[in-house]
């Protein structure tokens, strides 16, 4: 069972995403949401998931703030973003995925079975 957490500041984001990892995804354990980069890591050190589903631009801030905030994370990273443009990077911070918005149940389905 995957400790999940949503990191999403749009708050139709967050609800599509969460109803789709609660109705397809048996793994995922429980759900947590934060909407900012703040929140966002104090929930990780709190909850201490296993996976991390996270957006590129959260408000003025980017989601890369928070993974440069762990040095080595424990958690695995679905990048989830409307801007193509970040991929490479994430990458580069050993994404898990990278899901393009709007995306649908069969991408978070993949992209949660390799976690």
């Amino acid at each position: 069972m995957l400790r999940t957490i949503i990191i999403e500041d749009e708050l139709d984001a967050q609800n599509l995403l969460s109803t789709i990892l609660k109705e397809y995804c048996p793994d995922i354990e429980s759900v947590t949401i934060a909407s900012n980069v703040r929140d966002g890591i104090k929930l990780i050190k709190e909850t201490e998931p296993h996976l991390v589903f996270l957006d590129i631009q959260l408000g003025v801030h980017h989601g890369f703030q928070i993974l440069d905030f762990f040095r080595k994370p424990s958690f695995k990273i679905i990048f989830t973003t409307a801007y193509s443009d970040y991929a490479l990077k994430a990458f580069e911070y050993q994404a898990l995925d990278y899901l393009l918005k709007p995306f649908g149940p069969k991408q978070v389905i993949s992209a949660v079975s390799r976690a």
